[in-house]
């Protein structure tokens, strides 16, 4: 009697265990192997386009017992980079939203990445990989952009690709969407611009600007061109993107002007900014000589 009661407490020990090693298992022991990512709070900042990255890899994992997610990995690594701990977080730009996801696991050692750069600042972690809920997944694609900090400061670029989810599978394409915020100081001015801007309106949450411009005197084939949102809270610089424009050229042939690169176009995403009235101005670099000029155009962004 006492036999078969001790192998009963035994058998009921054993399931017991069991139990308790397929809770680790399955739910806890998963997150921290798997490094599920944390949907932060964070006000993503202005692009310092100094991030290199490529992701090498995304899929579907799903499960009975846990919720799907998303795995990402890849590489990605700042400009001059010579630290070796960062904190890394994933940036994805819905239509009209933005979620940040810190990459716990983000310092992953690649050193092929840094022989086939030829970087020398001695770190190897440009490696990472996440894994992200499916519930937090909502739209039906995502540009895919990183966060950077380490002890020189913080850095944002987004990629040029994006996640694209269709009858639960995800897949990796290229974005055409350029992003085109920079960060940098307006010179003063010493020239004068003469431009025209053919489109200029907010639909569909972007801004779509067209047109050319040209610093007076000058030809267009040094010159640098951005795009200016001014109201009286925020001044925004973006680039563009040049277009040929020999009508420019032919239209003032008797300046003997080459103005074939004085054509842009334009394209910013209104979630990126404040809703408001904006200003639309242009400014244009070539080397020492700069000019700036506040168009008659406006744009409304509406949330």
């Amino acid at each position: 009697m006492k036999s078969k009661k001790a192998v009963t407490i035994a058998l009921g020990s054993i399931i017991l265990i069991a139990v308790i090693f397929s809770v680790y298992y399955f739910f806890i022991r998963d997150d921290k192997g798997k490094n599920v990512a944390k949907l932060v709070e964070m006000t993503v900042p202005v692009p310092t386009q100094n991030i290199t990255s490529n992701i090498e890899e995304v899929m579907i994992e799903k499960s009975m017992l846990k919720k799907d997610v998303m795995m990402i990995k890849g590489w990605a690594f700042k400009q001059n980079v010579k630290e070796k701990t960062r904190e890394m977080y994933l940036v994805l730009k819905a239509e009209d939203s933005t979620m940040v996801f810190d990459l716990e696991n983000d310092n992953l050692p690649r050193p092929d990445v840094t022989k086939y750069f030829k970087m020398t600042g001695g770190a190897d972690n440009h490696g990472f990989d996440g894994y992200i809920p499916l519930d937090n997944l909502k739209d039906s694609s995502y540009r895919i952009g990183f966060i950077i900090k380490d002890a020189s400061g913080q850095y944002f670029s987004m990629s040029q690709k994006k996640l694209v989810f269709s009858d639960g599978s995800v897949k990796l394409n290229d974005s055409k969407f350029l992003e085109n915020r920079v960060s940098i100081p307006i010179q003063p001015t010493t020239d004068k611009i003469q431009y025209n801007l053919e489109k200029c309106d907010f639909s569909g949450n972007k801004v779509n600007i067209r047109g050319w411009a040209n610093l007076e005197g000058m030809n267009t084939d040094s010159m640098k061109t951005y795009i200016v949102l001014k109201n009286t809270k925020t001044t925004a610089v973006f680039s563009v993107v040049v277009e040929t424009r020999k009508d420019v050229t032919i239209y003032y042939k008797k300046t003997g002007l080459n103005l074939d690169l004085s054509g842009f176009t334009c394209m910013i995403e209104g979630g990126d900014l404040e809703a408001g009235k904006y200003q639309v101005c242009i400014y244009i670099v070539s080397g020492s000589v700069a000019g700036f000029i506040y168009s008659h155009n406006f744009v409304d962004i509406v949330k």
